[in-house]
């Protein structure tokens, strides 16, 4: 199994800057293929240390040209969303934004099927938490789940998407009925998500 050593990257102070740290990575990914590539798992106690360099350095990576790189930072920027959950804090908003993009327009079917993967993720590290944490996030993401598992035409990622959804629904569920009555604090998060609730159908 593939181990990126993190810690070589912080040798120098022009090597913090994100621009000179992606080709690195890029580099030490070259000579690995995807299905190695995808088995790159951060520690708990190392993604929260490294956060911004993790974060900046494979959202970066997911605008590369090449297919290869664009996946596999998918792939990881999954991962640390599945590690750090809450703590990814305001970043989540260029995380969803980046997500979106390359479901959108991109043109190569593992780097989509990888950016439908980041959502599964990150509802995995959310649990509970999504809809504190998402907010008015949930609805346009469901929105863009359900369109690709009705109408897309790739079937992994309908598959993908489908896995995605039933991560979000089992979220939802458990965040509602985690005991025989709601705590005040959930009625006030589910009456605004009230009007939209014919959505969920």
């Amino acid at each position: 199994m593939f181990r990126f050593d993190v810690d070589n990257l912080y040798h120098t102070a022009e090597q913090r800057k994100c621009k000179h740290i992606l080709p690195l990575f890029s580099e030490a990914l070259s000579d690995y293929p995807i299905d190695d590539l995808r088995g790159l798992h951060f520690h708990c106690d190392m993604a929260p240390k490294y956060k911004p360099l993790l974060l900046n350095t494979f959202l970066a990576g997911a605008k590369d040209d090449d297919d290869l790189v664009r996946t596999s930072s998918l792939s990881n920027l999954g991962e640390i969303c599945r590690v750090l959950g809450y703590k990814l804090g305001t970043i989540i908003t260029e995380v969803l934004v980046c997500v979106h993009a390359i479901i959108s327009t991109d043109k190569s079917p593992q780097a989509r099927r990888a950016a439908v993967t980041v959502l599964r993720q990150l509802f995995i590290g959310l649990d509970t938490g999504m809809i504190e944490f998402l907010k008015e996030e949930i609805l346009p993401i469901y929105r863009t789940l359900k369109a690709i598992y009705s109408d897309d035409k790739d079937d992994v990622m309908r598959l993908q998407a489908q896995l995605a959804l039933e991560e979000l629904n089992e979220n939802v569920k458990n965040f509602v009925f985690p005991n025989p009555q709601l705590s005040d604090r959930k009625v006030v998060v589910l009456k605004s998500l009230k009007k939209d609730s014919d959505d969920w159908e």
